[in-house]
């Protein structure tokens, strides 16, 4: 009978220790699909070249949380959704390009372009009952450079979310956050890229409103 015991037991601990493991190894999947609104600013008066390029527009997080799932984030089509009609409210004159140096007579037309690159992305989902919310930090590099390929400069930009947990569970509240995060960098970029110290000899350079008012088009 002893020996029996310790068998059921020796048993009922391995059936525990398997659903421990699948329960750590379960796995969840986030693609990030928003709109965002367009900024209601004055646009700047530069011919931009943009460049969403497929690191971006693919960008995935992929990461393991102790006692949790393996995540996996989708950003890349929020980002095409954020910067394309960001980008176009914010200067007079957009549009896109796939390489850099931007190839002739592409070149000729424009003053800058921009490329956002993804730096950093965190987050944190909550553990135990007492946690309740789902935090997002990401953080964006806009690198400016020339039609030529000489880079003007690279600025820092960063977006924070927050979501409360409910009934739509980790995934649906860190869904929130990171488009909160997103909402966040579009409005940081909207009212202080123009204000960067690099982008004045653009701002300042006389005759681009006359230049640019016959050639305005959306970003393609």
């Amino acid at each position: 009978m002893g020996a029996m015991t310790v068998q059921t037991t020796g048993a009922k601990r391995w059936s525990i220790g398997l659903l421990a493991a699948g329960l750590c190894s379960c796995s969840a999947s986030v693609p990030i699909e928003a709109t965002f609104p367009k900024p209601l600013i004055e646009p700047v008066a530069m011919r931009v070249g943009v460049l969403l390029d497929e690191a971006l527009s693919s960008f995935q997080h992929e990461e393991e949380l102790p006692y949790s799932s393996n995540w996996s984030i989708q950003m890349g089509n929020a980002h095409i959704a954020m910067f394309s009609p960001l980008f176009a409210s914010m200067f007079t004159h957009t549009q896109s390009v796939t390489t850099l140096p931007v190839v002739a007579p592409e070149n000729q037309s424009l003053d800058v372009v921009i490329k956002p690159v993804v730096d950093k992305f965190e987050f944190d989902v909550p553990q135990g009952s007492d946690a309740k919310f789902v935090e997002v930090w990401v953080r964006y590099h806009l690198q400016v450079y020339q039609p030529d390929g000489t880079l003007v400069m690279e600025w820092p930009v960063v977006g924070y979310g927050k979501a409360e947990t409910g009934r739509m569970g980790n995934e649906g509240s860190l869904h929130r956050a990171a488009v909160r995060a997103l909402r966040e960098v579009g409005a940081n970029v909207a009212t202080e890229f123009a204000t960067q110290p690099e982008l004045s000899p653009w701002l300042e350079e006389p005759g681009n409103d006359a230049q640019i008012s016959a050639e305005q088009s959306p970003l393609g």
